[in-house]
């Protein structure tokens, strides 16, 4: 009931009618999902540290990005702008935190290797999460 709740809510912020847009609010979508779907402490950050964790341009992309702040291997990244750059950049992250899971947290690699990289309406996603599918069709549901 929850979820719905949320669903409902982030459909009414996002704007749904029958002439949907495509376009994603990114941070009232990123910020909606991270209270519904993730259970561990989450840390936005900012242009510098999304600079730094997926290497891209801010000048020319916008993003809202979450990482965990415990041992968790939790990460919502939702982008817009240069779109082979960041589905580049989150398979690059993707990449890099399945290698260094498997190193000091074997227990989190399976959740990055089912990590979601989708373009959902003018944005792309970064989903890492114990139930990343679910977080997936909830934003999709947004549109």
């Amino acid at each position: 009931m929850k979820r719905s709740l949320a669903l409902i809510s982030l459909c009414l912020l996002t704007g749904c009618s029958s002439n949907q847009s495509k376009e994603i609010d990114i941070d009232k979508t990123a910020e909606t999902m991270i209270s519904e779907y993730y259970n561990d402490e989450m840390i936005k950050a900012n242009d510098d540290q999304i600079r730094s964790i997926l290497m891209i341009d801010m000048a020319k992309n916008t993003c809202a990005v979450y990482v965990s702040s415990s041992n968790e291997t939790n990460e919502l990244a939702i982008c817009k702008g240069e779109d082979e750059v960041l589905k580049k950049a989150f398979e690059e992250r993707r990449d890099y935190n399945l290698t260094s899971a498997e190193n000091y947290f074997p227990e989190e690699a399976e959740k990055i290797k089912n990590s979601v990289i989708e373009k959902v309406g003018d944005a792309w996603v970064l989903i890492t999460n114990d139930n990343s599918q679910d977080v997936l069709e909830a934003i999709k549901a947004s549109l």
